[in-house]
């Protein structure tokens, strides 16, 4: 499971100024017009909730679609890790609530100057993007809504008029309040501090005892101490406490000003909400109330939710293993460096693989030069420089398991030679099945562009011929056959393949 420490999204601290003197940042864009239209919904679901409440016994899967926005050319876009990070995070967040998240068909790729640099003046490009089977989340550099652009620092805002949620991309895979929160509001549910985002409780402005009848919004009515209004007042749900947005700035999780509402009674918010402003908590503690996850349940359940109960089950087959790295093999120096040939160890329940490469084994965002989703345990990478030493890792995954670390950390350094991994008679050399079990066939597939005849030979890494194979005759198109090596000792080998337009090598891995 990933460590989770909480992380302190905004400091508004200045000097030795009051905590509750500062202007406000609009952290969570989910507000004013967004947050009337919101407001509609809720009241939906509190009267189905009255009427008819559902309870899922069975785990519910619901499909998500990840839109990763990045420049024309593909720089800024999140590292791909952190969106697996983060839906294992989400996962963790709604287990008790029987709701678990899944890729529906992996990432969507933006890649758009005009969008990456102002995501919110061009919405028709998001709207012609999104998947009409899934929670639609896109990724920008920023996520200032459209209409509170430059209005303060927003992480991170749900819209109910395109349904879609968009979180600042640096807000992706911490372990802050942000995504859960604003997968809170897509489910309909509003701040306990509803009515309070223009103006935050100020012991200067309201004074210990709050007089106010009407939030600082100017229409919400502002919720009592005791719950006496909690259908009507502030988040309009009755176990979460009133709350004057104490939270925001507050630098621990326990509030302790005397402030009382109008009619005299001690306010006690609850820090511990998701959909709160109280950043200090402890990493686990954060919850959603029971009305609220029966909110929540009622939502997936509406008519606006039907496209995401479709019935799907994604894999949930554990991924407790990493692979092991086979080529190039940890500290190797190979002869060629712009068709370099990445393998793995296959994972049981991975569908796919994160291969990244970077020149420092940090894999910090500016020194990662390739991070892609591989459908396979091999890879041949064209973009690497001669001479030069670089790092890769793997992560395993599939659309619903994302939990898994990557692998140890291999390092190889590349030669000066340009070469290529196929030739005029072969486009396809592929060992099937890598890593092999000691004394089990191996596995070969060759695509090839004519007739020819070929040689097989497997060479251990001192460079000793230990198997050959003979010649063998290819036809064109698709040839498969099975290698018989006989008993080997544990290790990595070198398979050769003989063809008169030239050599071309494999790694393999004999394991028991």
């Amino acid at each position: 499971m990933i460590a989770r420490s909480l992380y302190i999204i905004i400091v508004v601290l200045i000097g030795s100024a009051p905590v509750f003197s500062q202007p406000m940042k609009n952290w969570c864009g989910t507000i004013g017009e967004y947050q009337e239209a919101l407001l509609e919904r809720l009241e939906r679901n509190k009267a189905a909730l009255h009427d008819s409440p559902v309870a899922f016994r069975d785990i519910q899967y619901v499909p998500i679609t990840f839109h990763l926005i990045a420049k024309s050319d593909g720089s800024g876009m999140v590292p791909k890790h952190r969106v697996l990070d983060q839906l294992c995070l989400l996962n963790e967040d709604y287990a008790d609530l029987n709701i678990q998240f899944y890729f529906r068909d992996g990432f969507n790729y933006l890649l758009n100057d005009e969008l990456y640099d102002n995501h919110s003046e061009n919405t028709t490009l998001l709207n012609l993007s999104t998947d009409d089977q899934a929670i639609n989340i896109f990724l920008p550099q920023d996520a200032d809504p459209p209409n509170q652009v430059g209005q303060g620092v927003v992480l991170g805002y749900y819209s109910p008029a395109q349904d879609w949620l968009v979180i600042d991309k640096d807000e992706i895979g911490k372990d802050g309040l942000t995504f859960t929160h604003e997968m809170g509001h897509y489910f309909s549910l509003l701040h306990p501090f509803s009515g309070w985002e223009p103006n935050p409780w100020d012991v200067g402005t309201h004074g210990t005892q709050v007089e106010l009848v009407v939030a600082p919004d100017g229409q919400t009515l502002v919720e009592l101490a005791n719950g006496n209004n909690c259908n009507s007042a502030g988040d309009r749900v009755c176990d979460t406490p009133a709350d004057y947005l104490f939270g925001f700035g507050w630098d621990n999780c326990n509030f302790n000003q005397n402030v009382f509402d109008r009619s005299g009674t001690l306010l006690n918010p609850d820090e511990k909400l998701w959909m709160n402003y109280f950043f200090n908590c402890d990493e686990d503690e954060y919850y959603y109330t029971d009305m609220q996850q029966q909110l929540i349940l009622q939502d997936l359940e509406s008519d606006q939710r039907a496209h995401l109960r479709n019935g799907t089950t994604p894999s949930t087959t554990p991924i407790t293993e990493t692979p092991d790295g086979i080529a190039p093999i940890n500290e190797e120096k190979i002869n060629i460096y712009n068709a370099v040939n990445f393998s793995w160890s296959e994972v049981a329940g991975a569908s796919s693989y994160l291969l990244q490469i970077a020149r420092l084994p940090t894999f910090s965002t500016p020194v990662v030069i390739y991070d892609e989703v591989i459908n396979g345990t091999s890879h041949t990478i064209e973009v690497l420089e001669p001479n030069v030493t670089y790092f890769w890792r793997v992560r395993p995954f599939n659309a619903y398991r994302t939990c898994t670390d990557f692998s140890r950390v291999y390092s190889f350094d590349t030669g000066a030679d340009a070469t290529t991994q196929t030739n005029d008679l072969v486009t396809a050399f592929i060992v099937e099945q890598n890593p092999i079990q000691n004394r089990s066939n191996i596995n070969i597939f060759i695509q090839a562009t004519e007739a020819f005849t070929g040689n097989l030979s497997l060479y251990n890494m001192a460079g000793q011929e230990v198997s050959t194979f003979g010649d063998r005759d290819f036809n064109l198109g698709e040839n498969r056959l099975q290698l018989m090596p006989g008993s080997l000792s544990n290790g990595i080998y070198l398979l050769v393949f003989d063809t008169s337009a030239g050599l071309m090598t494999r790694k393999i891995l004999i394991k028991s």
